[in-house]
């Protein structure tokens, strides 16, 4: 299950990363980007393992670095969408999350941090034992 995963998020990062530089593939990221945002973040909100986080991650660092007023825009949808990626997380927190993902323009590491643990609050195990040992 790890390989398909894998191979679908590099090949959706290389998409984002080369289009800006291929005339024809912009409206292609243009049009679809926002679904490909929610449905990333659906993901890292609880509808994926979160062995897959860092994968996800690639993507938003791809769309953040080539796509950043586009990213802004998708950020802003998702923080004021009520119960997405879960019910879970407050308009606070999803706002805490877009800031620092915005400001994570180059730092993979860092970014990577940021959403495993936006990750464990949409997921409830923030400040549990389970995430504690994380």
């Amino acid at each position: 299950e790890q390989h398909p995963v894998k191979s679908a998020a590099t090949f959706l990062t290389q998409l984002v990363n080369v289009s800006r530089e291929t005339e024809s593939l912009v409206p292609l990221v243009n049009t679809h980007g926002e679904s490909l945002f929610m449905q990333i973040m659906r993901c890292i909100g609880g509808e994926a393992n979160r062995t897959f986080l860092d994968y996800f991650t690639d993507i938003l660092l791809a769309l953040n670095k080539k796509y950043f007023d586009n990213l802004c825009r998708y950020m802003n949808t998702m923080v004021s969408t009520s119960n997405f990626p879960s019910e879970i997380c407050t308009k606070e927190q999803k706002e805490a999350f877009a800031r620092t993902v915005l400001r994570e323009r180059a730092n993979k590491r860092k970014l990577q941090e940021t959403v495993r643990e936006f990750s464990l609050v949409c997921r409830g195990l923030i400040g549990s034992e389970y995430a504690a040992q994380l």
